[in-house]
């Protein structure tokens, strides 16, 4: 259940004790120490709950088992990387309007956190195979002082370390190359064997240097998160995803109103004028604003969309990102607009 994770084998860990903490002992505490022992507590019960459903194998750290040590990782996890250095607490405070909310959205990004070391699990494995190809194909090894890097027999390529462009344009260029899925009980594959080669043989040509490991890493990492909602943006309603999705129904709905809840009424207005497929001159007109300031108004409708649905999903599967933007798309047309709010 929930983003692809499949029924973990039983382990001894005894089951958390439930959080009696209140919705008004909560909000107190957050304003005196921001994360204190209550919202430890229900931190602690709701990752415990959600972790037996996701096969340690594949989320857990170091371990095999859900132990008490292994769900205290994913606790600070959720802590110290979703609730404080992405802000999520401030938000769950701000929108909650009582406990069950800060619960449901506890375990939105309690998800979120094991979804990420899904993904941070697939990217290491295949630079593991990665690293076999480069030692066995047709690559040779430079140094960079003390950093390895290969590039391809006989090609004259730099040895510095790729820039960011570069990096993002290789990532784009790897999107485009056929995945493989998951049978559900399993990480996916996501890349075949020739399909790999092809990604390294990629890789370098769209980047002109050597590359390292890492560099493989950083490409990789862009290319396997495609949560940029594209067919949003060319505001075209994308046909239904018909492939297994790793959101329930649930899930789905839930996503769909995080993100919503980000865009304020005038965003709404300009991405449901702009789905239509309206011009800019149409959508100043419905706005009553210049043609300029309806045009910025555009580009911060979609860079608000765009961080709303980063902040609120992390299944990049291409089935669920299709079928979140169907979603929104459905949602949006839905909205009243600002003048019959």
């Amino acid at each position: 259940m929930g983003d692809g994770g499949s029924t973990a084998p039983t382990t001894t860990t005894d089951a958390p004790r439930m959080s009696d903490a209140t919705y008004e002992e909560l909000l107190d505490e957050f304003a005196s120490a921001v994360v204190g022992p209550k919202w430890l507590e229900l931190a602690r019960e709701i990752a415990g709950g959600l972790a037996r459903r996701y096969d340690p194998a594949v989320y857990a750290v170091a371990e095999r088992a859900w132990s008490p040590a292994e769900i205290e990782d994913l606790v600070q996890d959720v802590i110290a990387e979703r609730l404080l250095r992405q802000g999520q607490l401030r938000y769950i405070v701000d929108v909650a309007a009582s406990v069950e909310d800060i619960r449901r959205l506890l375990n939105h990004q309690t998800r979120r956190a094991l979804s990420a070391r899904r993904r941070r699990t697939v990217v290491d494995r295949l630079l593991a195979r990665i690293r076999v190809d480069l030692d066995r194909g047709a690559f040779e090894s430079i140094s960079d002082g003390g950093t390895q890097r290969w590039r391809p027999v006989g090609r004259a390529s730099e040895a510095d370390s790729p820039s960011e462009q570069a990096v993002r344009n290789a990532a784009a260029a790897i999107r485009l190359l056929p995945t493989s899925g998951s049978d559900g009980s399993r990480a996916p594959t996501v890349f075949r064997a020739e399909v790999l080669a092809a990604v390294v043989e990629t890789a370098f040509e769209v980047c002109g240097t050597a590359l390292s490991i890492s560099d493989f890493g950083r490409i990789l990492q862009q290319a396997l998160t495609s949560w940029v909602p594209v067919v949003l943006e060319q505001g075209e309603e994308p046909e239904a995803a018909t492939d297994d999705l790793s959101e329930s129904a649930l899930d789905l709905e839930e996503t769909v109103t995080l993100v919503l809840d980000r865009l304020d009424a005038v965003d709404r207005v300009v991405l449901r004028v702009k789905l239509a497929g309206k011009s800019d001159s149409e959508l100043a007109a419905r706005l009553d604003v210049s043609r300029p300031t309806a045009a910025a108004l555009k580009v911060q409708a979609f860079d608000r969309l765009r961080e709303a649905w980063a902040a609120a999903s992390d299944d990049d599967s291409d089935a669920a990102t299709q079928r979140l933007a169907t979603e929104i798309y459905l949602r949006l047309r839905m909205t009243s607009e600002v003048g019959d709010e």
